[in-house]
């Protein structure tokens, strides 16, 4: 089981594209998890629209500014403990169509990796 990681903080250009190329995975992924620091602009009111369409995306916001450091801490806590594979990624990234699964295979024959 695969969980992505994604801290966000003003990303309403791209926060949808970059979620979109997470859902398109040769592989599946079981859980999406989207931390906002705080966005001045709309990208936590996307976020939760969002959820409607992905049923594996889980949005948290922080309740003070905690850099991407402090989103990720918070999104690594809210991982489930079922999951095998725990990426994290950046919001305004969008990945090629097999990225995921490349990763994986590189994280599965190198354990002192990751």
């Amino acid at each position: 089981m695969v969980s992505i990681v994604v801290p966000t903080y003003n990303e309403q250009e791209n926060i949808r594209q970059s979620l979109a190329s997470i859902v398109k995975q040769s592989i599946t992924v079981d859980q999406i998890i989207c931390i906002d620091d705080m966005s001045s602009d709309f990208t936590f009111k996307i976020l939760r629209k969002l959820q409607y369409r992905y049923k594996n995306l889980q949005v948290y916001r922080c309740y003070k500014k905690s850099f991407c450091a402090g989103a990720l801490n918070l999104g690594a806590k809210k991982v489930k403990k079922s999951i095998n594979f725990d990426l994290t990624m950046d919001a305004d990234t969008v990945l090629k169509l097999d990225a995921l699964k490349k990763a994986l295979l590189v994280f599965q024959k190198n354990d002192h990796i990751g």
